[in-house]
């Protein structure tokens, strides 16, 4: 439920919150609720604030104590609390193709609620689709948490995604409208960003590395790579010279397939163990190893390098970062570079019908 006049005073912050400002941002952004206002409400449960924590630091920062909050059910489970901190941030980051339009007609400043929302109009094939479902995911559970900023005209600057997730439930939309001419004004403040991420502040229980990889080839289509089948493989058929690098080969199933059916491929496992064993074998990785380098001193770098499912098994910003810089130095100027990840839930459902429950409790690289 939204209130429009809601006391922040005794709200707390949630530990999962991955954002952290620094001062120069943080008066930044109190200039920008000064001169904007608040124009997307916070989300909170009970006392906890779900999101929106550094907007709340701002507000008390230029002494407000009353904010626009949706409201989320006492019920809310941790996993969505943590989902719609995550979407908040990202409707931030609208992908540029959206194009939404919602009806116009608006003649005052402020909040408004848009019910006819199957009359939004936009690019529905704009990059972002998984973005979308998952805001549809959480409108569905828990009612229309989210809000646009959109000129009086009609025109969505801020939070398409959302809308275009409205469109799709055909669910009532929150609107923060503004006058056309003070567009410029407000996209310069809601374009910038405030803070950066991280996650230092967040128990984690790292994991055994090499019990995360799946069999990827060994049991029908249950753990086949969608990378690997939807862009990695029509790819290289295509470019049937090119010579690529499989980042984080896991147990080598892809590997070894495109080996054999003549691609130039190269592998590179930091973790790869003796069988099924828990034992790593290490002359396996030194190998690939040399491998890779003897390539790299001869030929140079890779046409193409594929990473599925490692960015999302590293625990640290740092490590992440390490990762792409790496990726970044293997991949020739041009190169194509796979990308994949793998979420929570798309490892529960994938457990659910196979009737497993091998690995639920890791994420596979």
């Amino acid at each position: 439920m939204l209130h429009l006049d809601y006391d922040i005073t005794g709200l707390k912050g949630a530990d999962y919150n991955p954002r952290k400002i620094d001062a120069d941002d943080l008066a930044h952004l109190g200039e920008s609720i000064r001169t904007l206002g608040l124009v997307k409400p916070l989300i909170v449960r009970g006392d906890l604030l779900v999101a929106g924590h550094q907007r709340t630091k701002a507000l008390r920062a230029i002494g407000v104590d009353t904010a626009p909050v949706f409201v989320l059910s006492k019920d809310t489970t941790t996993y969505d609390e943590v989902r719609f901190n995550q979407l908040h941030n990202g409707t931030d980051m609208d992908m540029g193709e959206e194009a939404a339009v919602i009806p116009a007609g608006f003649s005052r400043k402020g909040y408004h609620v848009v019910n006819d929302t199957a009359k939004i109009a936009g690019n529905m094939r704009a990059p972002g689709a998984t973005i979308r479902m998952e805001i549809c995911d959480l409108i569905g559970r828990y009612g229309s948490w989210g809000g646009v900023v959109a000129t009086f005209s009609g025109r969505v600057i801020h939070a398409a995604q959302y809308a275009l997730a409205a469109k799709m439930l055909r669910a009532p939309l929150t609107v923060f409208a503004i006058p056309d001419e003070e567009e410029a004004t407000y996209r310069s403040f809601l374009d910038r960003e405030y803070g950066v991420f991280c996650y230092d502040n967040l128990k984690r229980d790292t994991y055994i590395q090499t019990l995360a990889q799946l069999p990827r080839l060994r049991e029908g289509k249950a753990n086949a790579s969608a990378l690997y089948e939807r862009f990695v493989i029509p790819w290289l058929k295509a470019n049937a010279s090119a010579t690529y690098l499989d980042f984080g080969a896991g147990q080598g199933d892809y590997f070894r397939r495109m080996k054999r059916e003549g691609f130039d491929a190269y592998e590179l496992e930091f973790f790869r163990r003796k069988g099924m064993d828990r034992t790593l074998d290490g002359a396996a990785t030194q190998r690939m190893i040399d491998r890779m380098i003897a390539r790299l001193r001869g030929q140079g770098r890779f046409d193409a390098v594929v990473c599925d499912s490692v960015l999302n098994s590293v625990d640290t910003v740092d490590a992440e970062r390490a990762v792409v810089t790496l990726l970044n130095f293997l991949a020739k100027p041009g190169a194509r570079v796979f990308f994949a990840g793998r979420s929570t839930g798309c490892r529960a459902s994938t457990a659910r019908a196979d009737g497993s429950s091998r690995n639920t409790t890791t994420t596979p690289t």
